[in-house]
């Protein structure tokens, strides 16, 4: 892979990550200004409102059953992540393998007499 190629990947990658980042940041600062707009009408709404206290969801979560999703998917959706995280990082720096174009397989050496 040529360096020119590498360094054109590398600063695709960090403007991708840096538009992900500022579109993340307005979306926060829109969030907060849109709270700050509703405030004094939530404040006015919840001091009229009566208490009331909703019963705690304890160990079958509502359903009826316990759970096992809650563990089971965690570690499925880690593991998912993390071979979705190593094949972004494979395309990203690996999209020749090893000096060869993809579909060229490697050189035998095993018939050479040394």
């Amino acid at each position: 892979m040529s360096q020119i190629g590498f360094f054109y990947r590398f600063i695709s990658f960090l403007f991708l990550v840096g538009l992900v980042a500022v579109g993340g940041f307005i979306a926060y600062q829109a969030g907060i200004s849109q709270g700050i707009a509703q405030a004094p009408d939530l404040a006015g709404a919840i001091q009229g409102a009566e208490a009331v206290s909703a019963p705690g969801y304890g160990y079958l979560n509502g359903l009826g059953y316990p759970s096992f999703f809650n563990l089971f998917g965690a570690i499925c959706l880690s593991i998912l992540f993390v071979f979705f995280f190593f094949g972004l990082v494979r395309f990203i720096f690996c999209s020749q393998r090893y000096g060869r174009p993809v579909g060229q397989m490697p050189d035998s050496n095993l018939n050479q007499v040394v």
